[in-house]
């Protein structure tokens, strides 16, 4: 079974995610994390200042480990662990084309993008 930590709850280990934290600038939001699993950390609705990460890989509804092209993942959770992560999972979703923010080198910026980035999962 897995444990989620919801917004009430804020221990996890430095590098895991919180339901709320500063990155680069950023305020980083999840629904819920799971830190129970000692090989990832898991944000549930990821948003930062209320934006989704963009999705251009396609509409999938699923776990995926296909990188997106208009976002860093693999860096963004280097950020968030401290650890050089070379896998990630992202849980991709379609919507309405909509502004959506993107991290690329602790750069912020927006894009426009039918889709969006719901979840992820970054391994240690």
């Amino acid at each position: 079974m897995v444990t989620l930590i919801d917004s009430t709850q804020t221990t996890a280990t430095a590098t895991s995610f919180t339901w709320n934290q500063s990155i680069d600038g950023r305020t980083v939001t999840c629904n819920a994390v799971n830190n129970s699993n000692p090989a990832y950390t898991d944000c549930m609705e990821l948003r930062i200042d209320g934006y989704y990460f963009p999705n251009d890989v396609g509409c999938l509804s699923q776990w995926s480990t296909r990188i997106s092209s208009q976002w860093d993942p693999l860096g963004f959770c280097h950020r968030v662990t401290g650890l050089s992560t070379t896998n990630v999972s992202i849980y991709y979703e379609c919507d309405a084309n909509q502004r959506r923010i993107v991290w690329i080198a602790k750069t912020w910026s927006f894009v426009e993008d039918m889709g969006y980035s719901r979840h992820l999962r970054c391994y240690f």
